[in-house]
């Protein structure tokens, strides 16, 4: 049988590591580029900047904030999953 606090202390460093790469993540910035239109994103989908080739601002900031509504829904459902799924495993909180 595994000893329960080495795998209490594995956890704890799991999730520092966790907690470390979503930072990482946060701070990095990846630019896409198609026909002229510019994205910048950050490491966890958020959009940072669109750009249009016909320097339309108002155009590509609906853009951007359509983008990150459309993330902010994957993240709402993607937690709601995973909820259900601990729930089925009695990993919720109690």
């Amino acid at each position: 049988m595994p000893n329960i606090l080495k795998l209490m202390q594995a956890a704890k460093e799991m999730q520092k590591n966790v907690e470390s790469t979503q930072k990482k993540l946060s701070q990095t910035s990846i630019e896409g580029e198609s026909n002229g239109v510019k994205v910048i994103t950050n490491g966890q989908h958020f959009c940072l900047e669109v750009v249009l080739p016909n320097g339309d601002t108002a155009m590509a900031e609906s853009i951007k904030d359509a983008i990150n509504q459309c993330n902010d829904k994957i993240k709402a459902i993607s937690q709601s999953e995973f909820s259900s799924l601990a729930e089925q495993m009695n990993l919720g909180d109690k």
